[in-house]
């Protein structure tokens, strides 16, 4: 008989390490840091399907866009990753509601739970950019998962509850990060202002219904 097959756990060493951080680091984008301090709290009030959120609710139905109460907010959107890009483009000034080209929206805390979590789901200091093809390295357990939590804990001060300041990050400061910017927008708010205000579907009827938390900030700001 022949004996089973066993697979050692995958060793990278630290010259492969370093290689790879540098190439996922040259193929992202990051919220610019004055864009992520005129959004106080989530861009959006919504949260992404699961199972466990979908098995209340009527079956056989597209819930996208749909709104449900829970018990951290009175209301919020049901959403499958596309209020988060919205989130992270418009405030940057894309003026499309579909991604570019080659480009994955994915968040830097993916925790499980972290997608159901309003406060969360859409803060731009948790989301980012990253080359389609590479995008599974910024998971949980991705390589540069660490990376991008520490960036956003030095740069923009953002740091989920129940978490803590320590990352296991080598090579960190060899990371050019202002180069991996999105230009930065003096009315971030007001640019997703006129986003909510151009189009019109599922989705932003119900972000309107709920209630976009910063349109007194974008009145306040407008001359």
């Amino acid at each position: 008989m022949k004996e089973a097959l066993t697979l050692d756990a995958p060793e990278i060493s630290e010259e492969d390490r370093e290689g790879l951080i540098r190439i996922v680091a040259g193929q992202i984008w990051l919220p610019h840091p004055d864009v992520v301090r005129q959004f106080p709290s989530s861009v959006f009030l919504s949260a992404r399907l699961n199972r466990k959120i979908t098995s209340t609710l009527e079956p056989a139905k597209n819930h996208r866009g749909a709104m449900i109460s829970m018990a951290s907010e009175s209301r919020v959107v049901l959403d499958d990753n596309t209020t988060p890009r919205w989130a992270l483009l418009w405030a940057h000034g894309w003026q499309k509601s579909v991604r570019p080209r080659g480009w994955l929206c994915a968040h830097v805390w993916g925790e499980p739970g972290d997608a159901q979590n309003p406060n969360l789901y859409t803060r731009l200091a948790n989301l980012l950019l990253i080359e389609e093809s590479l995008a599974a390295l910024t998971d949980k357990n991705g390589l540069f998962g660490p990376y991008l939590k520490r960036h956003a804990w030095e740069v923009y001060g953002f740091l989920p509850d129940g978490q803590t300041p320590q990352f296991d990050t080598p090579h960190y400061k060899s990371i050019d990060w202002e180069k991996r910017y999105l230009p930065p927008n003096d009315d971030a708010i007001g640019m997703v202002r006129e986003r909510l205000e151009q189009w019109d579907n599922r989705r932003i009827r119900s972000i309107l219904e709920i209630g976009w938390p910063h349109w007194s900030i974008s009145e306040d700001a407008s001359p």
